[in-house]
């Protein structure tokens, strides 16, 4: 059995990213409501024990939050002149 499911939503990023970890302090809608990675493999685990294959999701396009951010975070990676 397979379970899947989005980690961010059309309106926040509320996944603890350790590369980009700017998108959970300014995507989340509060700092405490993040999913980490510990949050995650907890969830996996829990699954796991119970015959369920979780499947995350992390789509770009089903997030109006990371489509706004994705120029300024280019800017910073890529400085344009």
């Amino acid at each position: 059995m397979y379970c899947t499911g989005y980690i961010v939503d059309s309106q926040s990023f509320p996944f603890v990213s350790k590369h980009v970890p700017v998108l959970s302090t300014d995507g989340a809608w509060q700092p405490d409501y993040v999913y980490t990675a510990n949050d995650i493999r907890g969830l996996v685990t829990y699954a796991n024990e119970r015959g369920i294959r979780v499947m995350s999701l992390l789509v770009g396009n089903h997030s109006e939050y990371l489509q706004n951010v994705r120029m300024k975070l280019l800017e910073d990676v890529v400085p344009i002149h």
